[in-house]
């Protein structure tokens, strides 16, 4: 997946990979004098579900000028709400049907923060 970047009024900000923080400064270079770190939670961290699938919601806390994406690590879950946002937020996502005979699992991934997936399989 790499880094993510996106900008707010402060500047651009970089999402590391398997992290919940956040690198931005105000003046566009990364890594420079001025990085802040920003934490983000998610609630709740994961949800279960049958093979017949179904939705569900993630809440995003971010302070008011951080900002995040939500990405589906698989084709199966789909963010069903803006993908994206600033500060805190809401995520909503669908699980389609599972047809196979295995669970399944999956995740969404919002400012590093990985909320798990589980399918149950017919």
């Amino acid at each position: 997946m790499g880094a993510m970047r996106a900008t707010n009024a402060d500047g651009p900000i970089l999402f590391q990979e398997g992290s919940s923080k956040a690198k931005t400064n105000g003046n566009g270079q990364n890594g420079s004098p001025g990085k802040e770190l920003i934490n983000y939670a998610i609630t709740p961290q994961s949800k279960s579900f049958s093979a017949t699938g179904g939705t569900g919601a993630i809440n995003v806390m971010a302070e008011q000028r951080c900002a995040w994406q939500a990405v589906a690590s698989e084709p199966w879950i789909t963010i069903t709400s803006v993908g994206v946002g600033i500060g805190n937020g809401t995520v909503a996502f669908s699980v389609a049907a599972n047809a196979g005979r295995s669970g399944r699992k999956g995740a969404i991934i919002i400012a590093g923060k990985v909320f798990a997936v589980k399918q149950k399989g017919n």
